[in-house]
């Protein structure tokens, strides 16, 4: 009985490791990343954005540009709202003895930023960038998440339901508002997520991500935490498992539901292709050939037809 036990076990982990194994986390930048494919957009050689590190990023025209690009290319900035601060903090260590870093870099913001006109986006960025960088900790080496905008996050739905290869009658009822019912929509959960990183086999969702692509508070409360653990001691495989948590847990707050109807809608907007055509009206196939041919012997075939 003990060896039957250790088999399933084993039978039930090595799949998991296998994946695990295989699984890269997508959409990970550095902030030293985005800014040398900043630079290398507005032509900036390696010398001037050094001197920009050396003087704190000096109030220049070009400074302006660098940042405002760095915060587009890692999708912490909104041109209406400004700064995402659940984004561009995770590219900050603050020290662990300060405990007043988030009050000062928030004043600052009030102070250097509000006050700005709203269509000085460049100013707005640099002067938001530095009261992170001057006040919330120091920049870390380390490639942090980017989050997905709404239109990446459409393209991963729509390679998912290519990837799955969901059938017309399901993406029917996911258009209708009907996706938790679907009997492709566990596989369909699964892929995506472990697609766009929301979700590792091994840890369960990846809450870290999450919020740093939709800043809901709720991602990180107690309640979706213990919500998650209670499903993962019930269900121990996959698709289920991340169906489950999905379901229980996120699917109330998360606009993931809304994203997969929007695409599922588009989708079946789409002309169905024609089937190819059999048949034409040409020649038949040329499958035997006339009684003149000595045996063992055969004639030519092109396009279907005996020469």
């Amino acid at each position: 009985m003990k060896f039957y036990y250790s088999t399933l076990v084993v039978a039930l982990v090595l799949p998991a490791l296998i994946m695990a194994s295989h699984w890269k986390s997508p959409h990970l930048k550095s902030w030293k990343e985005a800014q040398e494919e900043c630079a290398d957009y507005l032509r900036l050689t390696d010398e001037t954005v050094e001197r920009y590190e050396n003087q704190g990023y000096p109030d220049e025209n070009s400074t302006h540009k660098l940042i405002h690009c760095i915060l587009v290319t890692v999708n912490a900035w909104n041109e209406d709202s400004g700064v995402k601060d659940y984004v561009i903090k995770n590219f900050f260590y603050p020290s662990p003895s300060d405990t007043c870093y988030v009050n000062r870099t928030h004043e600052c913001l009030c102070e250097t930023v509000s006050p700005l006109p709203r269509h000085s986006q460049l100013k707005r960025a640099h002067k938001s960038f530095l009261c992170y960088y001057r006040n919330y900790g120091n920049i870390v080496s380390e490639g942090q998440f980017v989050p997905y905008s709404d239109e990446e996050r459409e393209e991963n739905f729509e390679r998912t339901y290519a990837i799955v290869d969901v059938p017309r009658s399901s993406l029917e009822e996911i258009a209708k508002g009907n996706a938790l019912e679907v009997k492709e929509f566990p596989e369909i959960a699964f892929t995506y997520t472990i697609r766009t990183g929301f979700y590792e086999p091994e840890n369960g969702a990846n809450r870290e991500h999450l919020f740093t692509n939709f800043g809901i508070p709720e991602i990180l409360s107690e309640k979706t935490s213990c919500c998650e653990a209670s499903v993962r001691q019930q269900y121990c495989e996959e698709p289920a498992r991340v169906f489950q948590t999905f379901k229980q847990c996120y699917a109330s707050f998360l606009p993931t539901l809304g994203t997969a109807q929007e695409v599922a809608k588009e989708l079946l907007e789409k002309p169905v292709p024609s089937p190819p055509c059999k048949s034409c009206g040409g020649p038949a196939p040329c499958t035997s050939c006339p009684h003149s041919i000595p045996r063992n012997h055969s004639r030519p075939c092109y396009n279907g037809q005996c020469y």
